[in-house]
Order: C-alpha cells, then sequence, then structure tokens
C-alpha cells in the first residue's frame, strides 16, 4: 500500500476518530496525540489493511480502544473519587450518619467494580460523565436500544445487590 492509497482510505474518516477520541478523553491534546499514535500504528499495519472489509469500522474500534487504555493508565475509566462524590451528598447533622452514608458510597462502588465490563462503562458514561446516549453509543458501536437495556441491568443489579 502506498502513501496516497492509505491517505485516501484514512483521511476520509480522520475528523470521525478524532471526535470519539475527544469525546472520551475529554482533552484536546490527548485526543491529538491518541490520534498521532493511531496513525503511526496504522502505518505499521498498512499492508494487513487491505484484507480488511470494513476499513472504518476497524480504526474506529482501534481508536476507542487506544483510547480506553489511555484512560486506564490515567486511572480515569471506570473509577470514580469517592471523596469527590460525596461531597455532592446532602449536609448530614451527625457523626454517625456521615459514617453511614460514606459506607453506603463506599458499597456502592464496591458493587459497581463486580458488573461485567460493558455494564460498568456504559453506567460510567451516563451516570457520572453526563454522556448522552447517542454519545455512548458512538463511543462503544452499540445502539441505543442496546444501551439503554444494558444501563437498565446494570443499575438493576446495583439495586437487587444492595438490598
Amino acid at each position: 500500500m502506498t502513501g496516497e492509497q492509505f491517505k485516501q482510505m484514512i483521511l476520509p474518516i480522520s475528523e470521525k476518530l478524532y471526535r470519539i477520541a475527544l469525546q472520551m478523553l475529554l482533552d484536546d491534546d490527548e485526543a491529538k496525540d491518541i490520534l498521532q499514535d493511531f496513525y503511526s500504528k496504522l502505518w505499521e499495519r498498512k499492508e494487513q489493511l487491505i484484507d480488511i472489509n470494513n476499513t472504518e469500522s476497524y480504526c474506529v474500534k482501534m481508536i476507542k480502544n487506544m483510547c480506553i487504555n489511555k484512560l486506564k493508565v490515567n486511572k480515569r475509566y471506570e473509577k470514580v473519587d469517592i471523596m469527590e462524590q460525596e461531597r455532592l451528598l446532602p449536609i448530614i447533622e451527625t457523626p454517625e450518619d456521615q459514617v453511614i452514608s460514606r459506607e453506603v458510597v463506599r458499597n456502592v462502588y464496591h458493587e459497581m467494580d463486580q458488573l461485567p465490563a460493558i455494564q460498568k462503562q456504559i453506567l460510567h458514561l451516563k451516570q457520572f460523565r453526563n454522556c448522552s446516549f447517542e454519545e455512548i453509543a458512538e463511543m462503544t458501536g452499540l445502539s441505543e436500544g442496546n444501551i439503554r437495556v444494558i444501563l437498565s441491568r446494570a443499575r438493576k443489579t446495583l439495586k437487587e445487590k444492595l438490598q
């Protein structure tokens, strides 16, 4: 594959890949860095691209995986600062109530960690990053209906475990 063929294949989807990276990382510089790394890795695999039926899908999946890896390395994925979330709880007067409240929050996060990866990811994106169903669908490659079902199951599982 020549450089020109590579450009013709990748440039039309570059903007989409950048938007996905930006939505997932929430940082313009990191999104650009991931995109540069993506181009480099893709260029190394340029001969394999010829055999791929849907290059766009392959590239989207690759950029999402790279973003998830980056978030994991930076510890910004699937983990939420419990103390930060406690700030959002209503002010409780007694120390005993504060201890109980902290314990409930810790239990919720512990149970969230036990969820299957896809449920945990979607719950995190929806509840803590306030992503819309459309944004989550674009990031995960799942349909909005599927996301709603997964989110519902995750919430139901948490509710059952916390009762």
